[in-house]
């Protein structure tokens, strides 16, 4: 039976070729945060899957509240986050090693109670490291930019007491940015340098096994051995080298620029931890999230030996739970015909003690129930958000919200999206800038203008809707505002 649940809801996140078997570990996020520490605000939540998507639905109050509720924590108390995102690094390192280990096992020679066990392993440091890990890397600061704007108010201040002539959100975002490089940092650096040595095609293959799984996200596919022999050719190591040293001195840059801003502003002991803990907060969102797309490519020879062996496609597995995929094979009984529902339309509704999936008629029905708190659409033709990276640029409104957009967007072209992902990096390089309808310093659009040095502006709700495709317009990241110049051209 379907209940009527009459409250203001909203969507925080809309995510792109998402499966509910990822989305399982909003239970830990509802059900385990409080045991831990991270808040109770959040009573109930959905995930509503139709047409390759995955909408994350909140309460708006209890959103809001549970990111008081850790912004708060975490202003009072950096130690503590430093503490928490620590332990959140080590069980994302953990579950890379684990899902390697997991994903080149050969599961035909497996009875069902050892891929069970093996199984279970990975699950372990999986809701680790996802599950604990979105609360101070994503929750805190999301749909509200509450950690980022405390942190922009302190620069401020500081700022002004010092007397210096700098933006606080230039400054704030060169502070944010982390010591350590992400995946993508690494993977482009080393193709780089394999170009640079004329590297033999052997040395290419075991780069591209390395990195093929940066762009798989949730289903796949990884990048084709194609994507890195076509860049490898594409360059020749006096190129190369010159590429290299561009990525080395601008990062070179930032950390002097970083030294001396941090000597300008005199921060006390807790703001300079403060500081420490946005950059830890960027780097570790990065990480887990590329934990997380390395555990999704890794699951997918498991999941295919389970579909051979039961009859099932891959995206029947994908409709599962963790918990459900084990007691399948533990009883051998599963719902087809439901599983197939959820392909087209389904609901994952948690609350504080239970948890139900509805489907098809059902999932309409809750739908029908549910009433959505309203959205005042942006007029005029400036918007502001808040600076990802600095600089100021001109060109071409791109749309770019799924891989199949990537076809329109050229060099120099804005990209402008709700949000982007690792499927969507390729035409993010080759974007003049980034803007995106998600903020704060942890979302996608922000990590990746900070690696790559490219103007952003980030946060303007909606942005993706009110612009149009070859609109031009003027990005001013180091102001936080996107201005639209003139309407569609070609």
């Amino acid at each position: 039976m379907v209940k009527k649940i009459n409250v203001g809801w909203f969507v925080v996140e809309e995510i792109p070729q998402n499966i509910p078997f990822m989305m399982g570990i909003t239970k830990f996020m509802v059900q385990e945060w409080p045991k831990r520490g991270l808040g109770a605000e959040v009573k109930k939540y959905f995930t509503w899957f139709e047409k390759d998507s995955g909408k994350m639905c909140f309460v708006r109050e209890e959103f809001d509240k549970q990111a008081e509720f850790l912004s708060h924590k975490m202003l009072e108390n950096p130690a503590w986050a430093l503490s928490v995102i620590s332990k959140v690094e080590r069980w994302s390192a953990r579950f890379f090693v684990e899902a390697r280990r997991f994903g080149n096992l050969r599961f035909v020679n497996f009875s069902k109670q050892e891929l069970v066990t093996s199984f279970e392993k990975v699950l372990r440091w999986h809701t680790l490291s996802h599950g604990v890990g979105s609360s101070v890397s994503w929750h805190a600061d999301a749909n509200g930019e509450r950690v980022s704007k405390a942190l922009l108010g302190m620069i401020g201040r500081r700022i002004k007491e010092n007397k210096l002539k700098v933006d606080k959100g230039v400054v704030f975002s060169v502070l944010s940015t982390p010591e350590k490089e992400s995946g993508l940092k690494k993977e482009e650096k080393g193709l780089l340098e394999l170009v640079i040595k004329k590297s033999s095609q052997a040395a290419l293959h075991r780069h591209a096994k390395k990195y093929e799984w940066l762009n798989y996200q949730y289903k796949g596919p990884a990048f084709p051995f194609s994507y890195f022999v076509d860049r490898f050719r594409a360059l020749n190591p006096s190129k190369a080298k010159k590429l290299l040293k561009e990525i080395e001195d601008k990062d070179r840059m930032t950390k002097e620029k970083k030294r001396n801003l941090l000597a300008g502003l005199r921060l006390n002991h807790t703001e300079r931890l403060l500081v420490k803990m946005a950059q830890e907060m960027v780097f570790i969102k990065d990480y887990r999230k590329e934990s997380l797309y390395h555990g999704m490519y890794s699951y997918e020879p498991f999941f295919k030996e389970l579909g051979r062996k039961f009859g099932l496609s891959i995206d029947q597995i994908r409709t599962m739970h963790w918990w459900e995929i084990i007691a399948f094979l533990k009883t051998g009984r599963i719902n087809v015909d439901g599983l197939n529902e959820r392909m087209r339309l389904a609901v994952y509704f948690v609350s504080k003690k239970s948890y139900q999936i509805y489907s098809g008629r059902d999932a309409k029905k809750f739908l029908g129930h549910i009433k959505w708190e309203r959205i005042k659409k942006k007029i005029g033709n400036e918007f502001s958000g808040s600076c990802a990276y600095p600089g100021k640029v001109r060109g071409r409104v791109k749309i770019i919200n799924i891989p199949q957009d990537m076809s329109k967007m050229r060099k120099g072209d804005i990209l402008v999206a709700h949000n982007t992902n690792p499927n969507l990096v390729p035409a993010m390089k080759i974007a003049r800038a980034l803007v995106s309808g998600a903020g704060g310093l942890t979302c996608h659009t922000a990590i990746v203008a900070r690696e790559f040095h490219i103007p952003s502006v980030v946060g303007i709700s909606g942005i993706d809707k009110i612009l149009k495709d070859g609109d031009m317009v003027e990005v001013d990241a180091n102001k936080g505002i996107v201005r639209r110049l003139g309407t569609t051209g070609k």
